[in-house]
């Protein structure tokens, strides 16, 4: 799913706040640069009106122009922000978390193993005709 020109972004916004508020103010189809940054502004601004913080861990801030740009990691924290504010706990709550982290746990051991160390020998044949 492309979410670079903000319509599927605020539809999914919609969808999550139960209301159909952004549809109206969408510049659909969205075909140019400056039409994608407005649809991506009114999706951005209807998550921070719902109070999700749109800054990272390290300062840096979500802007539209980053969305557009196909800025994966930003991309994935917005979407990561709407999952964790509406939807996440509801498929938390059937995970059972600790079998998870001990699954993870081995597999990150596993990953750290280091195999025997194997030494080959090259072997020459003497053949006499």
């Amino acid at each position: 799913m492309d979410l670079r020109d903000g319509i599927r972004l605020a539809k999914l916004v919609e969808i999550f706040t139960c209301t159909n508020e952004l549809s109206a103010q969408l510049r659909w189809p969205a075909t140019g640069l400056a039409q994608r940054i407005h649809n991506l502004s009114v999706a951005l601004t209807a998550l921070q009106s719902a109070g999700i913080s749109l800054t990272l861990s390290n300062g840096n801030i979500v802007y539209a122009s980053d969305i557009e740009n196909g800025n994966r990691e930003k991309t994935l924290f917005v979407v990561w922000c709407i999952l964790s504010r509406w939807r996440l706990t509801r498929y938390i709550e059937t995970v059972d978390l600790n079998s998870e982290i001990h699954y993870l746990k081995n597999i990150h051991l596993l990953r750290k193993e280091r195999l025997p160390s194997v030494q080959v020998f090259r072997l020459t044949c003497n053949l006499k005709s």
